[in-house]
């Protein structure tokens, strides 16, 4: 897969995070469902939706899409450890995910509701088509920790947002050859 937020490379550095490759997850649906029409979910949906002009969020759409998607489990720890949280497409197009340690608390939450966000992302802006980029997976992944995860504390989902920071002054530093 080599579309941002669908586990490409995060922030495009680093090896391909896989695709959840395991059976399908009825539990994890029906958890990412509830997440995707909780009411602090959605007030942060609406208000980014209405904040970078995108205007009205289609929230009955959403849904239908969402509830048409793939949600896997990790087919062992090593695909679950590379990825911990995915968003994707599958080959026909449908939203893929994959979430492992979804049922811990706080954690879970801020999980599903980041691969949620990425969800969005794509419902509004085709994010899963676009070719990748660092600059694209760097505003992808800070958006979906702002907006995405609860905003108590650092988010957990995937890093957190001082890892993300880091990780590109790293990176920017690398390429200017600054040691």
């Amino acid at each position: 897969m080599d579309r941002p937020g669908s586990g490409q490379r995060f922030l495009g550095v680093g090896s391909e995070a896989p695709a959840p490759s395991g059976p399908e997850d009825s539990a994890l649906k029906e958890a990412m469902l509830a997440q995707g029409r909780a009411a602090s979910f959605r007030f942060r949906v609406n208000l980014w939706s209405r904040l970078t002009g995108r205007g009205t969020f289609d929230w009955e759409a959403f849904e239908r899409r969402l509830a048409a998607a793939e949600f896997r489990r990790f087919a062992n720890a090593t695909e679950a450890r590379r990825s911990l949280g995915w968003a994707g497409l599958t080959p026909d197009g449908r939203w893929l995910f994959g979430i492992a340690g979804y049922r811990i608390p706080f954690y879970g939450k801020s999980a599903m509701r980041h691969e949620l966000f990425h969800a969005v992302q794509d419902f509004k802006s085709g994010l899963f088509q676009q070719p990748p980029g660092l600059l694209r997976s760097l505003a992808a992944e800070y958006s979906a920790h702002l907006w995405g995860g609860p905003l108590l504390g650092i988010p957990l989902a995937y890093g957190g947002s001082l890892c993300i920071l880091f990780s590109v002054i790293y990176i920017l530093s690398a390429l200017a050859g600054i040691r």
